[in-house]
């Protein structure tokens, strides 16, 4: 398991990649390519 911080940095990482300032746009981004977020 791992920890909240690494999750949230991970989150913020993936936000300034895609120069997005909210978690919900990454929900956008998913949906709109067809990430599958249960996919391990």
């Amino acid at each position: 398991m791992i920890s909240s911080a690494t999750v949230a940095r991970h989150i913020a990482n993936i936000m300034g990649k895609l120069g997005f300032d909210a978690r919900t746009q990454i929900d956008v981004w998913a949906a709109d390519h067809e990430v599958d977020a249960g996919r391990t």
